[in-house]
């Protein structure tokens, strides 16, 4: 019987008082509750002691708590007198509370986070077909400010309350807390994402994050990075469907910028890495009954029409064909991988609804 009291009735109310101590907000609620059961104390004990009617009680005990002290409007007894040294000492404590607590919202931020706190967590749960950018470094900046470019739903996950400030500071939807604990993707609305990134510090917290969305998520599209060559292989066993080595792509780059400098100026155009780029590469996917399928790419014509330029299509198959002739004809699943203007290139990923990430 203790036991079932403990864990259905004491341990949720523990619960929610240690919320309550952590939310500035809920101590004021919590001081106010106070001061209203205080008041019903003191008007039912003066009703009950003195007889007197509720008004007479309750206005007794306002001045009471108060300690404004015009006097007693009823006699009462050294009882009523015992019973009127409770509801002083008690009202003391909690009306300082409640006072002190609602200048501390009045006086500092704390108000305003709490507000901003609420509207991000009822934002988080209307959240749907969104990405989840876990880890905000230089890395989760970049892939921030492509999602934005592309005007996509995105949650960024983060451990550092210093980073939580310049989150609300650039009103980007976030959560603050473990990206690899069950909880915290949760509350980033992992069951309703279609994509997840994760650039954490450590290769272990990178395995950790993809082992519990795939779990969470079977159908979750997921990018890992990874420090290490030997991490890769792991990260794809525990269900990441890409794997990126920055620095060894960082390698690559260095050279080809130090053999063909050239060919790095014109991919760095490309890949968009000026804050304002002018060229990007997308991805459409064709569904049956879209009107260009069926076509050749010369009869449908997308760069006179769209001024993109083809670079590759992927068939339904998994197949990659780099540079299609024009007699190439276009099937239902096909994705093309597309480069143009990026105004163009994002206009046409909206209209052949892909909402993919950058190539």
């Amino acid at each position: 019987m203790i036991y079932w009291l403990q864990l259905h009735f004491l341990s949720p109310i523990r619960r929610w008082f240690t919320g309550a101590l952590n939310n500035p907000l809920r101590r004021l609620q919590v001081a106010l509750l106070a001061l209203a059961l205080l008041l019903a104390y003191g008007t039912v004990g003066y009703m009950t002691i003195t007889g007197a009617s509720a008004l007479d009680s309750f206005y007794m005990t306002l001045f009471t708590v108060t300690t404004v002290g015009y006097g007693e409007i009823v006699p009462v007894s050294p009882q009523g007198r015992l019973f009127t040294i409770s509801v002083i000492i008690f009202g003391i404590g909690i009306a300082s509370a409640a006072i002190g607590e609602g200048l501390r919202l009045a006086l500092e931020p704390v108000l305003w986070e709490s507000l901003q706190r609420r509207r991000m967590e009822k934002l988080l749960t209307e959240m749907r077909n969104h990405y989840i950018v876990c880890g905000f470094g230089r890395i989760g900046q970049q892939v921030v400010q492509d999602l934005q470019a592309r005007e996509m739903p995105f949650v960024v996950i983060d451990s550092s309350h210093e980073v939580e400030a310049e989150l609300t500071k650039l009103k980007l939807p976030h959560v603050i807390g473990d990206a690899t604990l069950e909880a915290t993707l949760k509350r980033a609305g992992i069951e309703h994402a279609r994509g997840l990134v994760t650039e954490l510090s450590g290769d272990a917290d990178n395995i950790m994050t993809v082992l519990t969305a795939r779990l969470l998520n079977p159908n979750l599209y997921i990018i890992a990075r990874a420090a290490h060559t030997e991490t890769e292989q792991k990260l794809r066993m525990v269900g990441a469907n890409q794997v990126i080595n920055p620095y060894k792509i960082g390698g690559h780059r260095i050279a080809l910028s130090l053999m063909r400098p050239v060919v790095n100026e014109a991919l760095h155009r490309i890949m968009n890495f000026d804050e304002d780029p002018d060229v990007a590469i997308g991805q459409i996917t064709l569904a049956a009954g879209q009107p260009i399928v069926g076509q050749t790419l010369q009869q449908c014509d997308l760069r006179q029409r769209y001024q993109v330029n083809i670079l590759g299509i992927k068939r339904a198959d998994g197949q990659m064909a780099l540079n299609p002739q024009g007699d190439t004809v276009l099937h239902a699943g096909d994705t093309l991988v597309i480069i143009g203007a990026s105004e163009q290139v994002y206009a046409l990923e909206r209209q052949y609804g892909e909402d993919s990430l950058m190539l």
